[in-house]
């Protein structure tokens, strides 16, 4: 019998700033800090690497408050050990009102989301 190995994947799930006049909003850039810690490390060179040097964080939005949601964006979340990690996303939501957001963090490592950075911006009803 084939044992299937599953990856480790953290994910951290919010909602998003919404307008008080129930008006659509958008996010154009979107700051991720992160301080990656430390995971798992690379073996020797005859060896296949091992998760957890370079993690990826992969970014999900939702407009319909988390029933659906959009296709993953990722980018790098720095190496290991490197503890004040910024990844940015450029217009990660598009317009919405009632937006939910999903971080998730590929790679086996001890890793804080410490803040999201991102203006606001209202639109029309």
């Amino acid at each position: 019998m084939a044992t299937t190995v599953y990856p480790i994947r953290r994910q951290r799930r919010f909602l998003l700033p919404s307008s008080p006049d129930n008006k659509y909003v958008s996010i154009p850039l979107m700051v991720l800090l992160l301080r990656t810690g430390v995971g798992l490390l690379a073996g020797p060179d005859s060896d296949p690497p091992v998760l957890g040097v370079e993690p990826q964080v992969m970014w999900r939005f939702s407009r319909d408050g988390g029933k659906t949601w959009g296709p993953e964006r990722s980018r790098s979340a720095h190496r290991s050990g490197r503890f004040k990690g910024r990844v940015r996303f450029l217009n990660p939501t598009g317009n919405y009102r009632n937006g939910v957001g999903e971080i998730t963090v590929s790679d086996p490592v001890d890793w804080q989301f410490v803040a999201m950075l991102g203006e606001v911006v209202e639109g029309s009803h």
